[in-house]
C-alpha cells in the first residue's frame, strides 16, 4: 500500500519531555508527499533523549516543512536544506 499526500498542519507541540518522535515509513516504498505546515515543537532541546540535535527519527519517507515548521525532521525538505530520503 502507498502512503502519499499527508498533511501535518498548525501542530504546537509544548514542552515534550523527549524528542519530539518519529516519522517512520518503508523505506522499500517510502511514504511521499508528507508535509509538516507550521508543526513546531517549544522549546527544542537538542540534548533531548533518544535523538538529540537531530529531534525527530526519520526513515523511509519524503517530506517537505513549510510555513515555520521546527525543528525540520531530518528526511524532510525545507527552504533551509536540500533534499533528503531518511
Amino acid at each position: 500500500m502507498a502512503w502519499t499526500n499527508i498533511t501535518l498542519r498548525d501542530i504546537l507541540v509544548k514542552s515534550p519531555k523527549q524528542s519530539p518522535g518519529i516519522v517512520y515509513g518503508n523505506a522499500a516504498r517510502p511514504m511521499e508527499g508528507v508535509v509538516f505546515d507550521n508543526v513546531t515543537v517549544v522549546p527544542a532541546d537538542p540534548k533531548a533523549k533518544p535523538w538529540g540535535a537531530k529531534f525527530y527519527h526519520c526513515e523511509g519517507v519524503r517530506g517537505l516543512a513549510v510555513h515555520g515548521t521546527s525543528p525540520v525532521p531530518p528526511c524532510f525538505n525545507s527552504s533551509r536544506r536540500g533534499n533528503a530520503l531518511g
